[in-house]
């Protein structure tokens, strides 16, 4: 403060001797005062970093020293008079500042850099991001200037490119009118040449101003331009001419291979017309096809119909990603010219095509997904315009695969509908002969699994006999198709061969009559009259299914046999249901245990297990075969979690043996298959259980070799659709 006092009065004395010295009666404020010490303190600035600490020039970290009276208060910006460093750097003398009195003070000690220049369509003027710094520290983060001041070449090419030719300026300028006017004239009549050489324009366009415009960087410098001309009686400076768009156009030669007539189906050809509407539904391309090729057609096929518009359809895709990706194509122009002679049609779509390319080509890894096909213009898309034999328009647009799928379905419900009427009529015809109700027994031949009974354009059209069980009894009937028939006539057969064994089943009535003694232990199962009807159902599945029976013979063979596995049954299947209820509550007991030391979500996998094993009306959905084998898995399941409890890492590296089947089986669990696939999944679910008995518990001994190999082996040998489905979603 003295050394202040002495250099104020040093000047106040010189000023006073050259009669300059004024006085100012008022006091200073804070602004001006602090901003006569950052005059020489601009090294010792700092920015907020967090809480207390702050970050200087040179990247520096300092803190407000603790007994400084701004001491967790301070600002976001800061002089500090002095700095010390103890244990730590500290800034002491500390002043919040506003960072807005930083430039003009810092003067050419401010460092500027530019980003991201553009037309701004709302000023008229091409504009950049500034960021200005001092000593490092960003005291302008972020600001919009005008971009001309900075580099008015630069600038003056952005304003011919985006504001005059992409015509984003928004002037009512004769010359830019009469320009558009002839731009969209000549662009109208490409539709006769079958190309768009709109792109071809706008760089003729663009030569064309470049030309004429030095260091034009908004409408006012444009204004300011015209002026100048008109002053000097120059009346058309920039007014085009047809010869100024069609000089370089005429360098492009037609491609008649690119903008081909037709295209070829087999033997068919089918006609691509044109039309030149924008705005309109007929805008582009559009193929003709007619019902007796829709069958044949993909939709993949028709992103390929055109390729003299795949380079303009490539820049419009790389001109939609987000600007980060969008640097590492420019010039799009360019890049797209190079990409498109690259692309070759095949099988699969567009966009997948040019995400290989694009890969293989430029190192740049974007998938399909990122392509904006939305902001692709409509004309640049496929379009078809499907016929019926009366050559009738039935549906027409660009949702290509969407309307072939429906038209597809359409003709293919209606053949259906043909074929279901004549078929629906021969079943009628025949229903008198063959169907018989109430039956008692094997009492009426033959029951073969499929019959003709008539043709329909030389197709013949077949039945499929079968038995039909309900409330009045046992029924034969005919079915339209074998599935249902099979689907009907086993539970119709489990009846007759019930009846066929008589009396020898009293026994399995009176032994599920003591499943209510259970009643508690069979709670969450379900009721008790549910589980005796699911046991019934079981028992009689193991003693009755097997191969299709077409005769009385076979039914008496199947009868016997059943009759035989009958006296090997009884009277155990009350004690198999009892010991079966015994080892899951056991089993549940012993996860229970575990749950108290490791936590309800460690054994959350177990538990889920338990339920798989043994659901809701297990009875219902276990084949009972597979009961015996239950007692394995349970016992399993039990010393899995003993030792679990033991070694939880040690049963989580066991666990990573399985995978990835157990997911595999829960997917392929919720796909559509057909019947045999799903006696197949059956398999594969047991050869899970046997793999998990031998990874967690070897000691318990599978029923048959199982191991991740053969596992692979059977799911390849009969899921290998499914699983590559699967993989790919």
């Amino acid at each position: 403060m003295r050394e202040w006092r002495d250099i104020h009065r040093q000047l106040a004395g010189i000023l006073r001797d050259a009669k300059l010295l004024v006085i100012n009666d008022n006091p200073a404020d804070y602004q001006a005062i602090h901003c006569s010490l950052l005059s020489g303190l601009l090294s010792q600035v700092a920015q907020k970093d967090e809480k207390s600490k702050y970050r200087t020039g040179g990247g520096k970290e300092v803190f407000v020293f603790p007994g400084s009276g701004l001491h967790g208060k301070a600002g976001p910006w800061v002089l500090a008079g002095e700095q010390v460093e103890t244990t730590r750097l500290y800034a002491r003398k500390v002043a919040n500042i506003d960072v807005r009195w930083l430039e003009a003070l810092g003067g050419d000690l401010c460092r500027k850099s530019y980003s991201n220049p553009r037309f701004d369509e709302d000023s008229g003027i091409v504009q950049a991001d500034e960021k200005v710094t001092l000593h490092g520290l960003p005291i302008v983060p972020r600001r919009s200037i005008a971009y001309g001041r900075v580099n008015p070449a630069e600038a003056t090419q952005l304003f011919i490119r985006e504001g005059l030719v992409e015509e984003r300026l928004r002037a009512n300028l004769p010359f830019f009118r009469h320009n558009r006017k002839l731009k969209q004239r000549l662009v109208r009549e490409d539709v006769k040449l079958r190309c768009n050489r709109e792109f071809t324009f706008d760089a003729a366009a663009e030569a064309f101003y470049t030309e004429r415009l030095r260091n034009i960087t908004s409408i006012h410098d444009l204004n300011r331009l015209l002026e100048q001309k008109h002053a000097e009686g120059v009346q058309d400076f920039l007014f085009m001419q047809e010869a100024d768009l069609l000089e370089r156009a005429a360098e492009q030669q037609l491609d008649a291979d690119g903008f081909p007539d037709y295209l070829t189906v087999g033997t068919t050809r089918l006609q691509l017309h044109y039309a030149f509407a924008p705005g309109e539904e007929l805008d582009g391309a559009t193929l003709r096809v007619h019902d007796l090729v829709v069958p044949h057609l993909r939709a993949p096929l028709l992103d390929w119909l055109v390729p003299g518009q795949w380079e303009e359809r490539i820049q419009h895709l790389l001109r939609t990603l987000p600007k980060a990706q969008r640097r590492q194509f420019v010039p799009i122009p360019d890049t797209a010219k190079r990409l498109a002679p690259l692309l070759e049609p095949n099988e699969e779509d567009f966009l997948n095509a040019l995400s290989r390319v694009v890969h293989k080509e430029l190192g740049v890894q974007i998938s399909p997904q990122e392509w904006d096909w939305k902001r692709v213009p409509a004309y640049l898309k496929p379009r078809i315009e499907l016929r019926d034999n009366r050559n009738r328009v039935v549906s027409q647009g660009r949702e290509v695969e969407q309307l072939l799928q429906e038209r597809q379905t359409t003709l293919k419900e209606l053949a259906q509908m043909q074929a279901q009427d004549r078929q629906l009529v021969v079943l009628q015809e025949a229903g008198s002969e063959w169907n018989l109700d109430q039956l008692s027994g094997w009492n009426f031949g033959e029951l073969p699994k499929r019959i003709e009974l008539d043709a329909l354009a030389g197709i013949p059209i077949h039945a499929f006999p079968g038995l039909l069980k309900d409330e009045n009894g046992v029924h034969r009937r005919l079915f339209a198709t074998q599935e249902e028939a099979e689907e009907q006539t086993a539970p119709a057969l489990r009846e007759l061969l019930a009846l066929a064994v008589g009396p020898d089943l009293a026994w399995l009535e009176n032994d599920l009559a003591d499943l209510r003694n259970l009643r508690d232990a069979l709670a969450p199962f379900g009721t008790v009259a549910e589980c005796k009807s699911d046991v019934r159902e079981a028992v009689h599945a193991f003693l009755f299914d097997g191969p299709w029976i077409k005769s009385e013979p076979e039914f008496g063979a199947r009868a016997n046999a059943a009759a035989i596995k009958l006296r090997n049954l009884s009277p155990c299947v009350i004690e198999v249901v009892e010991a079966l209820l015994s080892d899951h509550a056991t089993t549940r007991q012993a996860l229970h245990k575990l749950a108290l030391s490791r936590g309800k979500d460690g054994v959350a996998e177990l538990e889920q297990h338990l339920r798989t094993l043994m659901p809701k009306r297990f009875a219902r959905h276990i084949p009972y075969v597979r009961w015996a084998d239950l007692h394995r898995y349970l016992r399993a399941l039990r010393i899995r979690a003993e030792r679990m409890a033991l070694d939880p890492l040690k049963d989580a590296d066991k666990r990573s043996q399985l995978e990835p089947w157990p997911d595999v089986l829960r997917q392929l669990q919720h796909t559509s298959l057909a019947r045999a696939e799903q006696q197949r999944l059956d398999e594969f679910r047991w050869m899970l259980e046997e793999l998990r008995v031998s990874v967690f518990a070897p000691e318990v001994r599978t029923a048959f070799p199982s191991s991740t190999k053969r596992m692979e082996r059977f799911a390849k040998q009969h899921f290998e659709q499914h699983l590559l489905a699967l993989e790919t979603a």
